[in-house]
């Protein structure tokens, strides 16, 4: 098994770095050139790999890095999204994905990656004072062009005032909610 943690938006060009708990108690995790790796896109386009680094625990259990390097993909910046996913093969050749549905030969070849990767956006945060009003930055708080899609879809820097126009109707059409975080 693999798990780990899908990694949120950002506002930093820099490489994501995350870890993953890989299991495979019969076999073990194949060593040597099938170890895990973290394959990576940017704006859907070539799908890039670099290698899992065993941090602690053995073959059988382990807690493994993975890198996402920018640098492989030509940089990023403002409005890319990065789609990704982890694989990883026991010894004998048979392997996992996360997301599920990776179609492959080892986790050097990979014949068809995931059908929904993880994905990130490097976005840039919203500001720390936002109007809701037909006049404010943002129409309404749960349209699709409101407040909670902006949230949602970006994130904030800190503490943040919104302020509603006052004196102002307001239509909320209710299609959007808040996402828990």
């Amino acid at each position: 098994s693999i798990v780990y943690v899908p990694l949120t938006n950002t506002s930093a060009f820099t490489n994501r770095i995350f870890t993953a708990t890989i299991t495979e108690t019969h076999s073990g995790i194949a060593a040597g050139t099938f170890i895990p790796k973290v394959y990576f896109n940017k704006n859907n386009g070539t799908y890039f790999s670099t290698n899992g680094v065993l941090l602690s625990g053995n073959h059988r259990n382990g807690e493994w890095q993975f890198t996402i390097d920018n640098s492989l993909m030509g940089g990023a910046g403002i409005n890319d999204v990065i789609r990704y996913f982890v694989i990883a093969q026991d010894s004998v050749g048979n392997y996992s994905s996360v997301p599920a549905y990776a179609v492959a030969e080892n986790t050097n070849t990979i014949l068809a990656n995931p059908i929904n990767p993880y994905q990130y956006t490097i976005a840039a945060p919203l500001a720390q004072v936002i109007t809701v009003g037909p006049t404010g930055n943002y129409p309404n708080l749960t349209g699709g062009t409101g407040l909670f899609n902006a949230i949602n879809t970006s994130f904030l820097q800190g503490n943040t005032l919104v302020l509603l126009e006052n004196g102002s109707t307001i239509n909320e059409p209710g299609t959007i909610g808040l996402n828990q975080w």
